[in-house]
């Protein structure tokens, strides 16, 4: 503050030697407008003592917002994703002691054959124990659309049970199709409304075909009875007789028998039938081939194949007429005596 004063102070002398130099010499007339300026110089004077300038002026204070420390300790909510319908089902075996695989159907073949995820790629899955019309044939579009909608009706995801042969001469997995988990794979009332291959049956859209090794949808497997060595009482020597007839030869009680057609065109498939060997019997099948052979005929060693039967005493197989079979040409099947013919036609 003083320091502003001496620079007043100096001003107003400034002021008026100025003025006293400008009107030097002039008389009362000059004294009277020297006054007048030094009253005028005061008053100026006064006003920059009492009015401070723009410059002198404190700023005012700017209000602020404090800045703030706090460290966010919130975690962003994160969600799994939900596990896919597969999975659910697969959950349904986690307690089960079913050997079973839960997948995700990708499309519907025809009435016995349909397409999967498996481990991760698609797989063509052939219904074991049935075999429905083929494409053309009659019954080819109900059989085809009743597996699409009971597929369907639980949401694309089935079950698979393996019984037998993996895979057919196609590479196909063959495999039971279960629509969902049963408390008892064998009560007759959840076969019909759960397994896929039985419920073709009930509904007559498909007829029962068994290869060997397979039981059929119907029939739970047969165990077999432990064997137990019978007790045999001490032996007695029986008295010698002289015999006085030749044995009689016992004729065989059952007859075997073959149901194939007559005829088949080149690249048909056809079914062929063995019955008459009895439960849990064996048949030996011998198969000549014309030129061009079956498409199958690997499965025959040294042109013999060993057919197991089923507890009805029958088995049936899938046979392929091969492409480039001779027209005319005949294919001869012998089992155990019987023999039947197959004329390949156009």
């Amino acid at each position: 503050m003083n320091e502003m004063k001496k620079q007043k102070m100096l001003f107003l002398w400034i002021l008026i030697f100025g003025t006293l130099v400008s009107l030097g010499g002039c008389g009362v007339e000059g004294n009277i407008y020297v006054a007048s300026n030094l009253a005028g110089a005061t008053n100026e004077v006064d006003n920059l003592e009492t009015e401070p300038s723009s410059t002198a002026r404190e700023a005012e204070p700017v209000e602020t917002e404090p800045l703030s420390t706090e460290v966010s300790t919130t975690v962003p909510n994160v969600t799994e994703p939900d596990p896919s319908p597969v999975e659910i089902a697969q959950l349904l075996l986690t307690n089960s002691p079913l050997d079973w695989t839960a997948v995700e159907v990708t499309r519907i073949i025809d009435g016995d054959t349909i397409e999967v995820m498996y481990d991760g790629q698609r797989e063509r899955v052939r219904f074991i124990g049935v075999d429905a019309p083929e494409r053309g044939e009659e019954g080819f579009i109900e059989a085809t659309d009743f597996v699409r909608d009971e597929i369907a009706n639980v949401g694309d995801v089935v079950f698979l049970q393996a019984s037998g042969n993996n895979r057919d001469r196609f590479q196909r997995l063959r495999r039971y199709i279960w629509l969902g988990v049963p408390t008892d794979k064998y009560d007759e009332t959840e076969r019909s409304d759960l397994l896929l291959n039985q419920m073709l049956l009930d509904e007559e859209l498909a007829v029962e075909m068994i290869i060997g090794g397979e039981t059929a949808p119907t029939q739970p497997p047969a165990t077999q009875a432990p064997t137990v060595a019978p007790t045999q009482p001490p032996a007695t020597q029986a008295p010698t007789v002289a015999p006085t007839e030749p044995p009689v030869e016992e004729t065989p009680t059952t007859v075997i028998s073959i149901q194939a057609p007559n005829q088949a065109r080149r690249g048909e498939r056809i079914n062929i039938t063995l019955s008459g060997a009895g439960s849990q019997g064996t048949f030996t099948l011998h198969m000549r081939t014309p030129s061009g052979g079956g498409s199958n005929a690997g499965d025959f060693n040294n042109g013999n194949k060993i057919l197991q039967a089923n507890q009805n005493g029958s088995v049936t197989f899938e046979f392929m007429i091969g492409t480039n079979s001779t027209i005319g040409g005949v294919f001869t099947l012998t089992v155990n005596g019987a023999t039947h013919t197959i004329t390949v036609v156009e």
